[in-house]
């Protein structure tokens, strides 16, 4: 009969757990190997009681009736194990004899490696059946210990790496869910403004939790060619806390472990497994759209218009999210009234979450962020609660969080950021307030108001709040989305989300009798014309604020729109391929790769790195290695893919593609043992040498016993 039990010293308590715990400490202590003070936190017991040895036959047969009754148990605290058998004396306890050549008995261990192996020295002999009354290498007879540990003691790193990971098991026993994915390049996770981005470590910080775990997101990126990288030791990962909200824990608990895991010691596939290694698949970047000057709007669809009212409007009006906006009517420098208007406040609010989104919203609601313009200060509401005076007694680069988001200022600058997805930048110069608007994906087709409709087509942008399509990009005039299509948007007294002073209120802001300054080309002077480089938006704006300067500055604005939308919507190369290979001393490998754009640009393929010796054949769009080991020295191979043509002056590259190597010797009459590695050789997170699994009659690793 056998029976087992294990005990786990973190969660057993159980009496018969302890008396395990004493007899393991007892028999390590009269054994010499180790000190008091080893506390296991884990233990397999297993008990042979009257078990005959197999095949049967042979030892029940002609009443021989030879059984043998012991316990193993292997026990460990993370770092140190042991193996120990239990032979007990007794009426009961009869050995197995050793009858012939064929039927030699043996105790000790194998590991199977061919290094780690130990019989004690009665095996073999007809003394074997004396094992519960010889001499043991403890104080008593018939208890056996042995130290199975790894000959070198693992650093403080690699100790607290373990620890970690234990209990990272035991906080997630199943695994950890899918994580959201990472912009695809360094170019678009700088302008996505729902990430920080660090240039000092260049990678990414989202700014809210993600995922199934309600994780934060590091997405880290090459220096060098700007691409994603997908390197154990190097490449980004989920995080429990932002390193800006939280910097003290984000330090504790994400830096620390993969510094302990990854730069200090050789366990990165442990921290790996519980931290992995984000990837780009699924991203899809937001959607931005922009009011600026006096005020243009630039669409979610790309379509630019002017229009120029006194009054509050919808922005985006939807069943997930409300952006209102007022507008007031503009004054030069000489502090006189011109025929244009501008922004001056934004109202914003979450009401629900997106289908199929994988943002985590503390609640369905969010708070009502209100920014607003006086005298080029800029004024931040919440719930209707000032918070100006928080945001300036801060420096730049910080966050403020409030229910649904984040707000980061920077650079004179404020950035709101919903946990929807949501994301606005509001900044100031020349006394005008401006506005970049990023979309998530998800709101495609489900938002509409003065930006549009996202829908994909810029024809039916300019469409009034009954649904009606008022005019297309061919035929609209500025009187026409003047009458038509923005009084449609003007928002009711009861809909407002904006802020309001004591005694004021929507209707102390609109004026349904002004009538704007409506562009003419033909009326514009050569000398604007050549100041503008023809801009529309700068020439309307030089000549309503009677400043060259607003104009210019209007039109650095429109281009930052514009270089948002080319970078956004261009699909980055990619590379695929083999990401490990398995090869045999002396026998060739071959892998090949394949690079494309799903954009049809022209793309070349960089090799970062790849084995000495090897053989490479390259065609349009494919790559070939063929490789012979000749040793067990580590090599690598990565490569990217890179457009040919940068966009916005930035390189446009793939996904960084790194492969794993398995190597084992030549296993002749054998196969690989990707389950067992070598005993000796290097062993990194992308490089690691196995052994081999040989028939009885292999001619490799063959093992002599002495």
């Amino acid at each position: 009969m056998t029976s087992y039990n294990v005990v786990d010293g973190q969660e057993d308590i159980a009496e018969e757990s302890i008396a395990v715990t004493s007899i393991i400490q007892s028999m390590l202590i009269s054994s010499q190997l180790t000190e008091i003070d080893f506390q296991p936190t884990y233990a397999f017991v297993a008990t042979w009681y009257k078990s005959i040895a197999f095949p049967y036959i042979w030892y029940d047969a002609a009443g021989y009736q030879e059984f043998t009754s012991y316990q193993a148990v292997i026990a460990t605290d993370g770092t140190r194990t042991y193996l120990m058998y239990i032979y007990p004396s007794g009426p009961n306890q009869v050995y197995l004899r050793r009858l012939n050549e064929f039927r030699n008995i043996y105790m000790g261990y194998n590991a199977q490696d061919g290094v780690n192996l130990f019989s004690v020295y009665v095996s073999t002999t007809s003394e074997i059946v004396g094992l519960h009354t010889e001499p043991s290498n403890t104080e008593v007879a018939g208890r056996w210990v042995f130290s199975v540990s790894d000959t070198d003691v693992p650093s403080p790193y690699a100790q607290r790496c373990i620890d970690w990971y234990l209990g990272a098991k035991a906080t997630y026993p199943y695994g950890v869910g899918w994580n959201a994915p990472c912009p695809c390049t360094s170019a678009v996770a700088r302008r996505d403004f729902t990430f920080w981005f660090d240039s000092s470590t260049n990678c990414a910080y989202s700014l809210f939790r993600l995922g199934a775990q309600n994780n934060y997101l590091m997405c880290c990126y090459s220096s060098l060619h700007n691409s994603l990288l997908s390197g154990p030791e190097d490449a980004g990962f989920p995080i429990s806390y932002s390193p800006f909200l939280s910097p003290t824990l984000f330090a504790q608990n994400d830096l620390s472990p993969f510094g302990d895991c990854c730069a200090y010691s050789d366990y990165c596939a442990l921290f790996r497994e519980f931290k992995p290694i984000l990837t780009c698949v699924g991203y899809s970047p937001p959607r931005p759209a922009s009011q600026f000057g006096e005020p243009h709007i630039y669409t979610l669809d790309g379509y630019l218009y002017t229009y120029n009212p006194i009054g509050e409007f919808w922005m985006i009006k939807s069943d997930y999210f409300l952006v209102q906006a007022r507008t007031v009517q503009s004054v030069n420098d000489q502090e006189q009234l011109v025929l244009a208007t501008q922004i001056q406040a934004y109202a914003m609010q979450s009401i629900r979450p997106l289908p199929f989104t994988d943002r985590v919203l503390p609640d369905n609601v969010s708070d009502i962020i209100h920014v607003e313009l006086n005298n080029n200060h800029l004024l931040l509401y919440r719930n209707g609660e000032s918070w100006t005076h928080l945001i300036d007694s801060t420096v730049d680069e910080t966050l403020l969080s409030f229910n649904g988001g984040t707000i980061r200022k920077a650079n004179e600058s404020l950035t709101v950021v919903f946990d929807s997805g949501f994301t606005f930048r509001l900044f100031a110069r020349f006394g005008i307030l401006n506005c970049q608007n990023l979309v998530p994906e998800l709101a495609r087709g489900k938002v509409a108001g003065l930006l549009g409709d996202y829908d994909g087509d810029i024809e039916n942008d300019i469409t009034d709040s009954s649904g009606k399509l008022v005019c297309t990009p061919a035929n609209c005039t500025s009187q026409i989305i003047h009458q038509l299509f923005g009084e449609s948007w003007r928002i009711n007294a009861s809909e407002s989300i904006l802020w309001y002073r004591s005694g004021w209120n929507s209707a102390t802001y609109t004026d349904l009798t002004f009538v704007p300054l409506y562009f003419d080309m033909t009326t514009v002077n050569q000398t604007v014309q050549d100041v503008c480089n023809n801009d529309q938006t700068c020439m309307y704006d030089t000549i309503t604020m009677d400043s060259s300067d607003v104009g210019i500055y209007t039109s650095l604005v429109r281009g930052e729109i514009q270089d948002l939308s080319v970078t956004f919507s261009n699909t980055p190369p990619s590379v695929t391929g083999p990401t490990r290979i398995d090869a045999r001393i002396s026998q060739a490998v071959t892998a090949s790769y394949t690079y494309s754009d799903a954009d049809g640009d022209s793309v070349s393929l960089v090799v970062t790195s790849s084995p000495p010796g090897a053989n490479v054949v390259e065609s349009p769009g494919t790559w070939t290695i063929t490789w012979t080991p000749v040793d067990f020295n580590p090599v690598s191979l990565s490569m990217y893919a890179v457009e040919d043509l940068p966009v916005n002056g930035e390189n446009i590259t793939s996904v960084e593609l790194v492969v794993m190597f398995r190597i084992t010797p030549d296993c002749q009459n054998g196969e690989p043992d990707y389950d067992l590695l070598a005993p000796s050789g290097t062993v990194t997170s992308l490089f690691s040498v196995y052994t081999c699994n040989c028939s009885l009659a292999g001619k490799v690793m063959r093992v002599t016993r002495t």
